[in-house]
């Protein structure tokens, strides 16, 4: 995290890859 300011949007892409199926909303089926 060189800046700051990129601090949520690294959380936000952690959380989305830990939790896909939270992120992308219902399970693609």
């Amino acid at each position: 995290m060189l800046v700051p300011s990129m601090a949520p949007v690294v959380i936000a892409v952690l959380a989305a890859v830990d939790h896909p199926i939270v992120a992308s909303g219902p399970p693609p089926e």
